[in-house]
């Protein structure tokens, strides 16, 4: 069977789920409209993604405000509020990302958690220790321990 490409959008489906307000003739005009008036593409990321692009190009580094506000050319306060109306803070990214780094190494690796704490930025293991188990619930031991286990039931 030959597939066919498809081209669509998609809504939330809160704004799907609301009542259609336009009659037959309106719809019809509408679906008649050439396809570029019907769809905004923005492609501009938002500024969370651009923050998370910062700090993934920065591995091992434990990136401040003051330096990602520098490097995105706005100020600490701008960025901070900015963020804010995307719903995020600076350091909820920062900390995911951190955890995100940290989780992969613990899960694909065996190296010792300072290890994997100085690799990240980090001068002191409990620093990190504290920051990954404020970020995913749960101590850097006790996540490689359940990855370990998850990969021997996988196996099993």
């Amino acid at each position: 069977m030959e597939r066919s490409e498809f081209f669509g959008f998609s809504l939330p489906r809160e704004q799907g789920e609301l009542p259609n307000i336009r009659d037959h003739r309106a719809l019809a005009e509408l679906a008649g409209r050439p396809a570029e008036y019907l769809l905004y593409v923005d492609d501009e990321p938002s500024l969370t993604e651009r923050v998370r692009r910062v700090l993934l190009t920065r591995p091992g580094e434990i990136v401040s405000l003051k330096a990602a506000s520098n490097l995105l050319r706005t100020s600490p306060r701008s960025l901070t509020r900015h963020l804010a109306a995307e719903g995020t803070t600076f350091t909820d990214l920062r900390t995911d990302m951190i955890c995100e780094a940290a989780a992969r190494l613990l899960g694909q690796s065996s190296l010792p958690i300072a290890e994997i704490a100085r690799q990240l930025g980090f001068a002191e293991a409990a620093s990190f220790n504290r920051l990954f188990k404020r970020g995913t619930g749960v101590a850097p031991s006790a996540y490689r321990r359940t990855t370990a286990l998850m990969r021997i039931d996988r196996f099993s």
